[in-house]
């Protein structure tokens, strides 16, 4: 057993927490048809099938490492549900007031209290959006962002001091849709644009926990980073060895030190989960598997029991 790790019992008996936090990813399952949650150490051990037989992508940690957000269906409507840690306590928030809206991928505020959700129905383009609301019961939904080119808003991450959203914003254009990144108030003042549209992905981007730097991938293989204030920008070498290699949908470690993130290898054919140095050095992978292992997120050490 790692060093600090912690052992479940109970539903989950036999799950191990390891002392550096868990990856929450999703992996694409033919039998659903859609991405199913995992989590893993970061070290690759003790993966864990979270929610066996439902549909878990996008999944998110909140910040305590106590509950995991993933969106749901109910009613035809496509909400956001949480989920312990172990796998218990599925539960279903909202839907929102507006049957129209499916509210999609999700990301926790600091203190656990909200989610900032992304709004959408691809049939009414004026609801696309970011959007917050509670993480109890989904309750006080509160629209955030209102896309002015009637495109997709990509829900990122809280800034370390809640006050701020990251998001990817999309925009239709001759050669196809482009993206940039922009944060905004969280009571929906401020919008700022980081970076030049065409520079982003249609990804969500993570902040560093240190409040500094947004982290994203450039939707052609690249890993990204950028200041806050927009300035700055820079790519992020990957040193994956020998052949074609496409990485996309990083995320920060819990401290900082580190990234995770998905890459397609041509020397394996697969699409796995690795970590590396915030530089980009020390590559590990995390994910050994010919099913698409995407949308990591790295958490703090759960509060298991």
């Amino acid at each position: 057993m790692l060093l600090g790790s912690v052992v479940v019992t109970g539903p989950a008996q036999g799950k191990v927490f390891g002392p550096n936090g868990q990856i929450v990813f999703g992996r694409f399952d033919p039998e659903i048809d859609d991405f199913a949650a995992f989590t893993i150490n970061p070290d690759g051990t003790h993966e864990f099938a979270l929610l066996p037989g439902l549909p878990g992508e996008c999944p998110g940690w909140s910040p305590d490492g106590s509950k995991i957000s993933v969106p749901a269906v109910t009613d035809g409507q496509l909400t956001v549900a949480t989920v312990n840690a172990d796998g218990t306590g599925f539960t279903l928030l909202g839907p929102a007031p507006n049957p129209l809206l499916n509210l999609g991928c999700s990301t926790w505020s600091p203190d656990g209290t909200r989610l900032a959700v992304e709004g959408f129905n691809d049939e009414h383009a004026e609801l696309k959006g970011i959007y917050t609301e509670r993480s109890s019961d989904g309750g006080d939904l509160v629209r955030v962002t209102d896309n002015p080119f009637d495109d997709n808003d990509i829900v990122g991450d809280y800034s370390p001091d809640g006050t701020q959203i990251s998001f990817v914003r999309g925009k239709p254009g001759q050669r196809g849709e482009s993206f940039a990144l922009f944060v905004v108030n969280t009571e929906g003042t401020g919008l700022r644009q980081l970076t030049p549209f065409g520079v982003a992905g249609d990804v969500s981007p993570s902040w560093s926990p240190d409040g500094k730097k947004i982290l994203l991938d450039n939707g052609r293989g690249s890993l990204i980073a950028v200041q806050v204030d927009g300035t700055g920008l820079r790519k992020i070498p990957i040193q994956a060895g020998g052949g074609f290699f496409f990485a996309f949908q990083p995320g920060w470690s819990p401290d900082g030190s580190r990234i995770v993130f998905s890459m397609f290898l041509s020397t394996t054919g697969q699409v796995d989960i690795f970590t590396a140095g915030a530089n980009g050095t020390d590559l590990v992978q995390v994910t050994d598997t010919a099913d698409d292992d995407e949308f990591a997120d790295w958490g703090p050490h759960p509060l298991a029991t």
